[in-house]
C-alpha cells in the first residue's frame, strides 16, 4: 500500500520502493535494536499533530482511508502508552479518525 501511494508522487513503483527502503530499513533496525514498538514510533501520530493527520485524511484516496484509520488508532494508543503523545491529543486524533472510520 505503502509503494502505490508513493508511486503517485514519483511517477514509478520502482522509485517509490527506492525511496521508502531505506524508511523500511532504518524502521527494522530500531525496532531490533530495541524490541519495543512504541519506542521507534515516528511521524504525525506519534507527535500527536492532529492537522497532519487530518490533511493526510483529505489527501488519501477513499480506498486506504480505512487502514489508515485502523493503524493509526493503533499507533495512538502506543503513543500515548510511551508517553510521547498526552491524553489530550490522543482524544483529539481518537476523534478525528474515529470519525472517518467509525
Amino acid at each position: 500500500m505503502a509503494a502505490q501511494l508513493m508511486a503517485r508522487w514519483t511517477g514509478s513503483n520502482e522509485a517509490a520502493w527506492e525511496a521508502l527502503l531505506p524508511l523500511f530499513k532504518g524502521t527494522a533496525a530500531n525496532l531490533q535494536a530495541t524490541q519495543n514498538p512504541a519506542a521507534v514510533l515516528t511521524g504525525p501520530i506519534a507527535r500527536g499533530d492532529v492537522s497532519t493527520v487530518a490533511k493526510h485524511l483529505v489527501a488519501l484516496p477513499a480506498a486506504v482511508i480505512p487502514a489508515y484509520c485502523s493503524l493509526g488508532l493503533a499507533t495512538t494508543s502506543l503513543a500515548l502508552a510511551n508517553g510521547t503523545i498526552d491524553e489530550k491529543a490522543a482524544d483529539e486524533l481518537r476523534n478525528l479518525l474515529g470519525g472517518y472510520y467509525g
